[in-house]
């Protein structure tokens, strides 16, 4: 009767319920794994994301290095310079006291 012959027996029932319960578990593993999915996405953009943020923030460091190098140059010259000029300014006013004495 439940297959179309008389000599069948009505196990079928708890064959049915097995196969509900499997499609259930299958439809729940399915969402579990759209769920999973959907975060590993997630998680991989964002990590593109403060990778990408990271690669600059590591070139403006490179950059205000190489300006602050710059600027270090520049103030060891003018230092240099300076005591040159403060040498040269202490030399006259030592030969002028001189003369003037």
């Amino acid at each position: 009767m439940a297959l179309g012959h008389s000599c069948d027996t009505e196990h079928v029932s708890n064959l049915r319920d097995t196969l509900r319960k499997l499609v259930s578990t299958v439809r729940l593993s399915q969402s579990i794994i759209r769920v999973l999915y959907g975060k590993t996405v997630y998680i991989l953009r964002a990590t593109d994301v403060l990778t990408t943020k990271l690669n600059r923030l590591f070139q403006d460091i490179r950059d205000i290095d190489k300006t602050f190098s710059f600027w270090q140059t520049k103030l060891n010259q003018f230092a240099v310079e300076n005591q040159c000029h403060e040498s040269l300014l202490l030399e006259f006013l030592s030969k002028h006291s001189n003369s003037v004495n």
